[in-house]
């Protein structure tokens, strides 16, 4: 990470944010799948169908798996295929943009008759650019939907409009506005400038705001940033990616999310895809790295490196480097739940990546890792410099399940187990949490049980026969040990 830069960015994101009008009411839309499903439901993977379509695949945790059987169940209809792009997002049943003021997009080129003081449709000639219905949102400064004429932007094709700031540039900074992709397939291909220097250049800023349902490719450049900030809310759109390719593969953090909602419904990669920072955040049930519709693996670098406080949940994490980079400013608070790391589907190659990174948590960091995610098929799940807590998580088949510094407890001790109990002891209070495996780690949860000042604890509940039970040590203070010497359960 590239610290001056990011200095920079922090600085220019408090000014943005203090540009905001007050009175915003942006609500974070319900996740595909509520968290009581999940909890009912495993994971399944992607299965390719005849005309070349995927079934949807979950993008869930497996907090639910049945003993050997770690790919039942699914979330939402596993009958459904999406075959097209369109297709995939009437799935996500997104809410609708204000009505109020409607700008049809009818032509891929510049053209700017108006020029950049333009605030009339009328003055637009005998078509709309895309750059003309910017420029009118952000000069009379009225919510704004804007809309792509099917006929220009057909939802069987991509059609991109060029976003070159040397030929016309557009405003640095847009409100209140509603860019709406819905029944059309605009693709916005975004062009490093040669020449201009002037705000907006080299990226866009979007306040306030709703991206649906439209591509966004960045330059292969690492100045370029599109920054999401007060409330803006990004869905069902393609970031860095066509479907197929990762265009942007030198671009450095390309997508910034501040006080924002990424999701649901985007595909997102690149080799470092999304910087979370500033203030809180949200990124909920997204494809890092893997396209529903191709069924491409879009080979993640690093899907998000984490500096400010939210919550990351129901995402799938297909990445070959690091899924989530956290580094972390002081009295931050990063909750994942519910998130799938690994391989898209089964028989996939093991994506020789890391799950989670922290580094450098101090006493006032709290990273939480649970309930629900599963990680499977991984270098390494996860890796801890500082003070992290992992509860009711599905960890199973990676190379070193969990890495962490000597902030951890001592992992607990099980005495005996069989079908109906397990015991054993701990070396400081805290909770038990108990998970049957097939060798060391923790494919399904299976409960918890206290370790009270005697350092002895006891489970009783349903436990697997014919798999190896673990546990991990959670103390009051919040961090979790690695498992336990695995024992075997025979009765």
């Amino acid at each position: 990470m590239n610290t001056g830069h990011c200095r920079v960015m922090i600085a220019i994101g408090f000014l943005l944010m203090a540009c905001t009008p007050r009175g915003v009411d942006i609500m974070l839309r319900a996740p595909v799948a509520s968290t009581s499903d999940r909890d009912s439901l495993g994971p399944v993977d992607g299965v390719q169908l005849a005309d070349g379509a995927y079934k949807a695949d979950d993008m869930q945790a497996a907090d639910a798996v049945t003993a050997g059987d770690s790919d039942s169940g699914v979330v939402g209809d596993p009958s459904i295929s999406f075959t097209s792009w369109s297709d995939y997002l009437e799935t996500l049943a997104l809410d609708p943009c204000p009505e109020s003021v409607v700008l049809w997009v009818t032509t891929a080129a510049y053209e700017l008759d108006g020029g950049s003081g333009i605030s009339d449709s009328a003055d637009a000639g005998p078509t709309l650019s895309f750059l003309e219905a910017l420029w009118i949102a952000h000069n009379t400064g009225a919510a704004t939907t804007v809309r792509f004429s099917p006929s220009v932007f057909p939802p069987e094709f991509p059609t991109p409009i060029v976003m070159d700031p040397d030929v016309a540039l557009w405003p640095a900074i847009l409100q209140n506005l509603c860019v709406d992709g819905r029944g059309a397939r605009p693709v916005l291909q975004f062009v490093i400038p040669n020449i201009c220097e002037a705000p907006g250049c080299s990226g866009i800023y979007w306040g306030a705001s709703r991206l649906v349902g439209v591509t966004v490719l960045p330059p292969d450049d690492a100045r370029w940033t599109m920054d999401f900030f007060s409330g803006t809310r990004v869905e069902g759109c393609r970031l860095g990616t066509d479907g197929s390719t990762s265009v942007a593969p030198n671009a450095i953090y390309p997508f910034r999310v501040s006080q924002s909602y990424l999701g649901p419904g985007n595909v997102v990669t690149g080799a470092n895809a999304v910087e979370a920072s500033l203030s809180t955040f949200w990124i909920i049930d997204n494809y890092f790295g893997f396209d529903p519709v191709t069924g491409v693996d879009l080979s993640l670098g690093e899907g998000v490196s984490v500096i400010g406080s939210g919550t990351i949940s129901g995402n799938y994490f297909t990445s070959h480097s690091a899924a989530i980079n956290v580094a972390g400013n002081p009295g931050c608070q990063l909750t994942l739940t519910h998130n799938r790391f690994g391989p898209a589907w089964d028989g996939q190659a093991q994506v020789h990546g890391y799950g989670v990174i922290s580094s450098s948590l101090d006493g006032t960091s709290v990273l939480i890792v649970g309930p629900g995610n599963r990680m499977r098929s991984l270098r390494r799940a996860v890796v801890a410099q500082g003070h992290v807590r992992l509860t009711q998580n599905s960890i199973f088949n990676n190379d070193e399940p969990l890495v962490l510094d000597s902030v951890a407890p001592i992992p607990p001790t099980i005495i005996a187990a069989n079908s109906t109990s397990a015991s054993g002891s701990c070396h400081v209070a805290g909770t038990v949490e108990l998970f049957s495996d097939l060798l060391s780690e923790g494919e399904q949860y299976l409960g918890s049980a206290g370790c009270d000042f005697t350092h002895l604890w006891s489970y009783t509940g349903p436990i697997p026969v014919g798999r190896n039970v673990t546990a991990t040590l959670t103390t009051g203070d919040g961090d979790t040990s690695t498992f336990s010497v695995p024992r075997a359960v025979s009765e």
